[in-house]
Order: C-alpha cells, then sequence, then structure tokens
C-alpha cells in the first residue's frame, strides 16, 4: 500500500507540473475579455466605494474604488453570473456574457437596505458560495464578533454559536461529540481548508492561531463526510485567515489585564492569593520585496480561579502572500506554540467545586506542549473557469506530562511520565471548474502520513489517501442537486488496510 501511495503521489506531481508549465507557455497568447462597471446607488446614482463584485464559482473577483468603478480582467469567453453586493445595500445578481477580446461593460445600482450584507462561505462545497444558497446549515464568526467580544482566543467566541459547545480545545456541534480528552474528536478543524489537527490524538490546538490573523470562521453543522472524510461526522470548523494586504506598513499592540473575585462559599476558597490574568498581543503588516505579511505574537498569562489550573502561553505566527505570475500566487501559513498548563479536568466534590478532583493527594500534574505548524498554499488559474490548488502542511506536536509534588508530600512518582511527539506530512491537490453558470464540479486528492513516538506506546505510523468529487447543479432558481463520493484508504504499523466510500 505504501508503494501505491508513492506512486499516486510521484502521478499527481507530474500532471501538477505538467498543467503549470502549459498553463504558463500558454500565457499572453490566450485572447481574454474583461468585465468592468459601476456599482451605484438605485435612488440618487451615487457611487458605492468598496463594494465587492464577484465572478460566482470562481476566484476572480473585484472591489470597487471611491468612483464606484471596478475591473476584473483574464476571463475565458462564455457566459458567468456575476454577483455585487455592499454593507447596507441589497445583493444583485446578473448573468453577463464575456466576448474574447472585448470589455463588456455592466452597471449594478443596489438598493438600499436596514438587512447585512450577505456573506460568502467556502465550507459547504469547496468553493466560494453566497451563505444563502448552499444546502447546509452553517454559522459565521467575523471579524466584527471576534473585536466586539474582546475575543483572545477563537474558543471564546465558538461558546456563543448556537448548537456549539466548546470547553478549551474540545469542540461539539449538536452534542455530536461530547467531551473528550486526549481521543480526537468528531469535529474537524481546517485552517483555511488543511486539517488543523496533532497526529497523536487528534486534539485541536486553536492557542495557536492569532485572533488577529483571522478573517472568518464557518461552523458547518451536520455530517461533511462525503467532503472532508470521517473526522467531520459531527461537523466541520473552518478557520479562514486574512490576506496581508499590500498597503501601507503598520504596528499594533494590544494588552489586558485582570483580577479574579473571592468564591461566594467560603469553603470553596483554596488561595489567599489575588488571582489575576493577563496577556499581550503585537501584530505587524508589511509589506517587503513585494511580500505582503501579518506576524504576530501573543503572551498569555493566567493563574485561574480553579486549582492546578493556570497556564502561560507565548506563541508567534505569520501570513506570508507573493505571486510569481500573474496567474499564480502562494499564500505560507506558520507559527510556534509553547505552553505550559495545568490539569484541572473536573472538581473534587461539592465542598470543593474549585480544587481539582481528577489528581491525587501527594503530586499535580503540569503539562508542557511545543507546537509548529507550516501551511504552504498555491493557487494557480489555468482558465476563468478552471484553477486548482495544492495546500501542503507540516505539524510536529510536543508533549510532556509532568508529576510535581504537593507542599508537605514526597511521592515516588515525579518526574516525566508521559510523553509524545508526532509529526505530520500531507497535502490536499484540489480542481475547480466552472462548466455553466449552474454547474460547479470540484473533485481532487488528499494524503497524508502521521508518525507518533511515545514513551508509552513506543512509535507508530499512519497514513490516509482520498479521492473526492463532487457535482453541484443548479436545476432552476432555489433548487441544487448535489452529487459526489469520497473514497479513503487507511494503513498503519499495527493495523490492516482498510477503506470507506462515503456517497453524497
Amino acid at each position: 500500500m505504501k508503494a501505491r501511495f508513492q506512486l499516486l503521489i510521484k502521478g499527481a506531481g507530474v500532471c501538477l507540473l505538467s498543467l503549470f508549465l502549459i498553463q504558463n507557455q500558454n500565457y499572453g497568447q490566450s485572447t481574454y475579455g474583461q468585465i468592468s462597471g459601476w456599482v451605484l446607488e438605485q435612488k440618487k446614482g451615487a457611487p458605492i466605494p468598496a463594494a465587492n463584485v464577484v465572478v460566482s464559482g470562481t476566484v476572480f473577483g473585484a472591489a470597487s474604488n471611491d468612483r464606484g468603478y471596478f475591473v476584473i480582467s483574464h476571463l475565458d469567453p462564455g457566459t458567468y453570473r456575476v454577483i455585487c453586493s455592499a454593507i447596507g445595500f441589497k445583493k444583485q445578481t446578473k448573468v453577463i456574457q464575456v466576448d474574447a477580446g472585448q470589455i463588456t461593460e455592466v452597471t449594478f445600482r443596489l438598493q438600499q437596505t436596514v438587512i447585512p450584507m450577505n456573506q460568502f462561505v467556502v465550507t459547504a462545497s469547496k468553493y466560494r458560495q453566497d451563505v444563502n444558497e448552499i444546502p447546509v446549515t452553517i454559522d459565521i464568526i467575523t471579524t466584527h464578533d471576534l473585536v466586539k467580544r474582546n475575543a483572545v482566543t477563537i474558543d471564546q467566541v465558538l461558546k456563543h454559536v448556537p448548537g456549539v459547545q466548546a470547553v478549551g480545545n474540545n469542540i461539539s456541534i449538536r452534542g455530536s461529540s461530547g467531551f473528550t480528552w486526549g481521543v480526537g474528536s468528531r469535529i474537524l478543524v481546517l485552517l483555511d481548508g488543511m486539517p488543523f489537527l496533532t497526529g497523536d490524538t487528534g486534539s485541536i490546538t486553536l492557542d495557536a492561531l492569532p485572533t488577529a490573523q483571522i478573517q472568518q470562521v464557518e461552523v458547518m453543522k451536520g455530517a461533511g463526510s462525503a467532503l472532508y472524510g470521517s473526522n467531520a461526522m459531527g461537523g466541520v470548523v473552518n478557520i479562514i485567515t486574512r490576506t496581508p494586504s499590500s498597503g501601507k506598513s503598520s504596528l499594533r499592540v494590544r494588552s489586558y489585564t485582570g483580577f479574579y473575585d473571592q468564591p461566594s462559599y467560603p469553603q470553596w476558597r483554596w488561595s489567599s492569593r489575588r488571582r489575576h490574568f493577563e496577556g499581550l498581543t503585537v501584530d505587524c503588516l508589511t509589506n517587503f520585496l513585494n511580500v505582503s505579511s501579518i506576524i504576530s505574537f501573543n503572551l498569555k498569562s493566567d493563574m485561574s480561579f480553579k486549582e492546578n489550573a493556570d497556564f502561560r502561553k507565548w506563541n508567534v505566527a505569520g501570513i506570508f502572500r507573493f505571486s510569481l505570475t500573474p496567474n499564480n500566487y502562494w499564500n505560507v501559513i506558520s507559527g510556534y506554540l509553547k505552553s505550559d498548563d495545568g490539569s484541572f479536568i473536573f472538581w473534587r466534590d461539592c465542598n470543593h467545586a474549585l480544587r481539582v478532583g481528577n489528581e491525587p493527594e501527594d503530586i499535580f500534574t503540569r503539562t508542557y506542549t511545543t507546537y509548529f505548524y507550516l501551511y504552504p498554499v498555491m493557487t494557480q488559474i489555468l482558465s476563468s473557469r478552471f484553477f486548482y490548488r495544492l495546500r501542503l502542511r507540516f505539524t510536529r506536536a510536543h508533549s510532556e506530562d509532568h508529576a510535581h509534588a504537593r507542599p508537605g508530600y514526597h511521592p515516588q512518582l515525579l518526574g516525566i511520565y508521559r510523553q509524545s511527539t508526532a509529526d505530520t506530512y500531507g497535502g490536499e491537490l484540489q480542481f475547480n471548474y466552472q462548466y455553466s453558470p449552474e454547474t460547479n464540479i470540484v473533485f481532487g486528492f488528499d494524503g497524508h502520513k502521521n508518525d507518533v513516538s511515545s514513551i508509552q506506546y513506543g512509535y507508530h505510523r499512519l497514513g490516509r489517501f482520498s479521492v473526492y468529487f463532487q457535482n453541484e447543479k443548479e436545476l432552476f432558481h432555489g433548487f441544487k442537486l448535489t452529487t459526489g463520493f469520497r473514497w479513503d484508504w487507511e494503513w498503519g504499523s499495527d493495523i490492516a488496510t482498510m477503506s470507506q466510500f462515503n456517497p453524497k
């Protein structure tokens, strides 16, 4: 099975290189069309700046300038559905014919409304769609929500989404997972469409993602295994990062601090110290050598009001964007987290509700974690209807559980008693093709390998390779037919090769 996997990877690499060379050889020789026009108010005819004009089902789009003017170039001849939206205005959709070597002019006249602007999502079908046109339930956490709630971590906002329970790095959607500890989850967490789970326990490390680098979080409720695999049986949480701007450089520094009040009941008071928390965030947006970037540094410390629930964490993360050709661009996401956490899982009893109950009387556990991730993403536009996206990923998660003696005790078990290091290598090659304004086809390959070394269980290796296909067609207004499948193969050092077919 390993040899077959390597052969598939080599074949996909040859096809990818061939597509890249053919496209760049033909670039400049093909004749494209162009859409340009104006975005105006319906009544007064005043220009609307910063309106979004998107070619549905493609990666093409533009924003109107101060005069309401926009231009979308490099479109192949054909018929397209173009969507125009702006904050405070009703969305408008037009079907536009583009001819070779011609500029098609169009004017959007938007009607004012108190209803918020329609949002776009990519999680439902792996391509950009209006949230009102998708066949599944999705809630969206926007940048405004993160700022309004003064969120330091993503879970602080996820717990306010209806049907979602978030306790630290544990997420459950509609009760699909419950509370799990070290045994994975039925909720698939993605970072720009790529799995963001550790290779050993399948846990989620939300602390490694600075909120300043998040554009929106899409929470898909319901099974998504036909497109994302068995890890998405309970739902999908897709974290979409911001696109670095090529404008002026900027620096933002934010800090916070606070104190915990004493518990209401005297028997719950386990510490005489004033418990406090604090944090520091530094965000730098810059553009150097045609590479746009967002670099963030975060430092967090919390003494907690519960025994052995305190933590100290710091992380640095960056998003880098650059283009090699007009039809090829890269996004590189990387970060590093280091943390020192207590281990409060459940309370002792009703009279000691804030004392840790999952630890013996003579020791307490500290967990030391380091986490590194690197996610390069390359998008190659072959035509205005056809593009592919190569996503690569590497993560390393290392954790150690240390036993420390409580004051006045001399236990025999001290030092490291649990340790695990997990390396994950993976990649995905996704193709998007818009056959017509009503038909979108998505297909691709996904594979990864986990190497896990643990002092309890030794060395283990697990691999997975997947093929998926989806065809979505709008039969008539308000009615879509979606068909597809996903086929997964899995093998490991201690398990027999198995496969699973998920139709849709």
